[in-house]
């Protein structure tokens, strides 16, 4: 993960520490006219001013960091230990250090902290008692200052730092949690839905360099990652799945809860998923034999018809569209010789058998009681189309087990319509309708074993 701050631009801290850096440059700039009058070479001067206007364009360009490269703490305690022993007044100097630690101490992490603070007060206290800085006669009390009240103020600003930095962080996961929920109730995607979660889950640890999140699925099993947690997402009725999070060294304590409600926000994201399949299924698809109904095959038609078109116009394979219409004979006699259960069974049997002849690239479809419709695109010319239909009038002329001792044997007719430049979905439909009708009927049913013509010889 990158040291740079993720946070959005209302964290309390990052602004602390502008606001820490402004007066500490100020700080710095009012001693700069004493410093060119104290006791010492040019050259030493020279190194003092140049590192420690370097240093302050380095924090002013950093302090919105989560944390400072560890690279760069030596050189921080040389350049503000140079500064500070260049300053010949000891409430000046006494200033500058007490904003300059205020500012290191407001990146959270003790160690470093107290390495930058310890660091300067020995260089400058030994710069000091040695006589190589002299402050009339006050070095004593400089001394004095810097380690006492120094490491007090170091002590206090981190303190204060961590509890700043949890309240953004809180702060933001709340605001994180917010932002996932409102994206995830505008999409219906699953792979999407696992995108949102796994991303808020990584960014809800800032402060876990190279943590991963992925939604894991509920049938495995609770996953039991050595470096993590899964946090259960609940479906409708059990388990939808698991937000499994790694993090080197674990889960912080503090995320936990953040991740609790994370998991809760997918476990709805994925409920409303599921309802939208669903009432997407019962708009689009017959509830009885499970196809496409008239909606859905109309929808599915526009588009090919617009792909051909598409392709008509292209140096691809010219997109040819073949509807194949079927209604089934004398369905009207099944349902009331015996019943409409007997007519539904009838139904999906027609529907299952007809799906048997096409490929998966056909759609087939129930239009509505007896009708039903075949989509075939090709590119191959119209042979496919007939041989599709040849193969659905042979399947439904075989014998249909409707109940002990009578089974159904009954046909259907057919109607073929193509697509040409011009032509809407609607005009090959009517095209197949007509094609349908021109067709006469041929149906026979055996009852009880004796077979008996239900309609006229085609």
């Amino acid at each position: 993960m990158a040291e740079t701050n993720h946070w959005s631009r209302v964290a309390l801290l990052p602004r602390l520490r502008g606001v820490v850096l402004v007066a500490l440059i100020a700080a710095w700039l009012l001693s700069v006219a004493t410093t060119v009058s104290v006791a010492g070479t040019v050259e030493l001067r020279g190194a003092a001013l140049a590192t420690f206007v370097v240093l302050l364009l380095w924090w002013a360009w950093t302090y919105r960091s989560d944390r400072l490269p560890r690279v760069s703490l030596p050189v921080e305690v040389a350049a503000t230990s140079l500064a500070l022993i260049t300053i010949p007044d000891p409430l000046q100097a006494f200033g500058v250090a007490v904003l300059a630690v205020k500012f290191r101490s407001l990146y959270p992490g003790w160690a470093r902290s107290s390495l930058f603070t310890g660091g300067v007060v020995a260089i400058t206290v030994a710069a000091s008692a040695f006589g190589l800085v002299p402050r009339d006669g006050r070095s004593l009390l400089d001394g004095a200052l810097l380690v006492v009240a120094i490491p007090t103020v170091m002590v206090i600003t981190q303190i204060v730092a961590i509890a700043i930095a949890q309240r953004d962080i809180r702060i933001e996961r709340e605001r994180e949690l917010a932002a996932t929920a409102v994206a995830m109730v505008g999409t219906t995607d699953r792979s999407q839905i696992a995108d949102l979660a796994a991303s808020a889950a990584i960014r809800m640890i800032p402060t876990a360099p190279g943590a991963s999140a992925q939604l894991a699925p509920a049938g495995y099993g609770e996953p039991q990652p050595d470096d993590g947690l899964a946090f259960e997402v609940p479906g409708r009725k059990a388990k939808a799945a698991f937000l499994v999070v790694r993090v080197s060294g674990g889960v912080p304590n503090g995320a936990r809860h953040a991740l609790t409600a994370l998991a809760q926000t997918v476990g709805a994201g994925l409920s409303n998923a599921e309802t939208f399949d669903r009432l997407r299924s019962s708009a689009e698809y017959d509830h009885l034999t499970g196809l496409r109904n008239r909606a859905g095959f109309m929808n599915r038609l526009e588009s090919a018809v617009a792909g051909a078109e598409v392709r008509e116009h292209s140096p691809c394979e010219p997109g040819r569209v073949w509807l194949i219409m079927i209604n089934i004979d004398s369905f009207r006699q099944v349902n009331s010789t015996w019943g409409h259960g007997a007519g539904d069974k009838v139904l999906v049997a027609v529907a299952d058998r007809i799906a048997r002849c096409v490929n998966e690239a056909d759609v087939v479809a129930r239009l509505g009681g007896d009708e039903f419709a075949v989509l075939v695109t090709t590119t191959v010319g119209s042979d496919r189309a007939e041989q599709v239909a040849d193969r659905i009038h042979s399947a439904l002329r075989l014998p249909i087990d409707l109940q002990p001792g009578v089974v159904v044997r009954t046909s259907g007719r057919l109607g073929i319509g193509h697509w040409e430049s011009g032509l809407s979905g609607d005009d090959i439909l009517n095209e197949a309708i007509e094609a349908m009708r021109s067709v006469k009927q041929d149906a026979m049913v055996t009852l009880n074993g004796v077979e008996s013509p239900m309609a006229g010889v085609r």
